[in-house]
């Protein structure tokens, strides 16, 4: 399940972006994705838990701003992005 905070859908640059709930995970170690031909931010839940999942939101957000800014070569930088993501997480989630 989609933790409380993380938003369903939502703008950039114009574009609607909608985040999923993927319940497999379709590989190991990984927990999300960012699909920029769909527009989706892809969340995989089964057995994570929920500090995972909204690390995992904001790793991928991250990914889908640096893309519709441009700036494939940062996002291609995953310690960047693991770090701004967590970072991120850490300022702007709010545990109920």
């Amino acid at each position: 399940m989609i933790p409380d905070g993380i938003p369903r859908e939502f703008q950039v640059l114009n574009h609607t972006v909608r985040v999923k709930e993927i319940p497999n995970l379709p590989e190991v170690g990984r927990y999300g994705d960012w699909d920029a031909d769909r527009n989706e931010i892809r969340l995989f839940t089964h057995g994570v838990c929920e500090d995972v999942i909204v690390h995992s939101f904001y790793h991928e957000l991250i990914h889908c701003l640096l893309e519709r800014a441009g700036r494939q070569d940062l996002s291609t930088d995953e310690t960047l992005v693991d770090t701004l993501g967590g970072v991120l997480a850490q300022a702007l989630h709010k545990q109920e």
